[in-house]
């Protein structure tokens, strides 16, 4: 067996190469190129103490040598990647509701908005600024509709964003996490510049 670009290790007659790899993320990928393709990727590499997935380096700086410059092994950098390519998978299975233009909304994240939000309330997705990692979206329920508000309308949910922050929502998914019980959005790219710690 060979060892995959992605450090996983080749079936038996493969060649390990990136042809045979089936894995989406790889340790010779760009870290920004590794966002693009898996936004939420950036909570992984944050949570292993990789804040600058912003900065200016991402640009030019593999997975790999970001990992490595960050004190990780070989096989850390293995696990890393391969908790990243299962995010991918769970997140390819996952059905979306809404659109590109509006909020992207796992099926996940739905069901449970379906549980909390009363007929005839509305879900306000607000965004606001947070330093120098860019944009902070919340989460709350209102029976309130401003005149600035656009809606939307999900299955039985109805959505309101300020038309003033309507730019930053477009394509963003909402997800829900049952292990940490909690919403979390997904920016379509990272925001932001870079912060503390690279």
């Amino acid at each position: 067996m060979g060892e995959h670009c992605c450090g996983c290790n080749a079936e038996e007659g493969k060649t390990g190469t990136k042809e045979d790899c089936n894995h989406l993320i790889n340790k010779d990928m760009r870290i920004s190129e590794v966002l693009s393709k898996c936004p939420s990727a950036a909570e992984i590499l944050m949570n292993e103490g990789v804040h600058c997935v912003g900065c200016h380096a991402a640009q030019w700086e593999s997975l790999e040598d970001g990992l490595k410059s960050h004190g990780k092994s070989d096989e850390e950098i293995k696990q890393i990647i391969d908790k990243i390519n299962k995010l991918v998978e769970e997140e390819s299975n996952q059905k979306m509701f809404g659109n590109e233009e509006s909020i992207l909304i796992t099926e996940r994240a739905l069901n449970e908005l379906k549980n909390k939000v009363d007929d005839g309330k509305f879900l306000r997705v607000e965004v606001t600024m947070s330093g120098c990692s860019g944009f902070q979206f919340s989460l709350s329920i209102t029976d309130q509709k401003d005149v600035n508000d656009e809606l939307f309308q999900i299955e039985c949910l109805k959505i309101i964003v300020g038309k003033e922050v309507l730019g930053f929502v477009s394509g963003t998914k909402l997800d829900f996490s049952p292990e940490k019980d909690a919403f979390k959005f997904i920016a379509p790219t990272p925001t932001g510049g870079c912060c503390g710690g690279c």
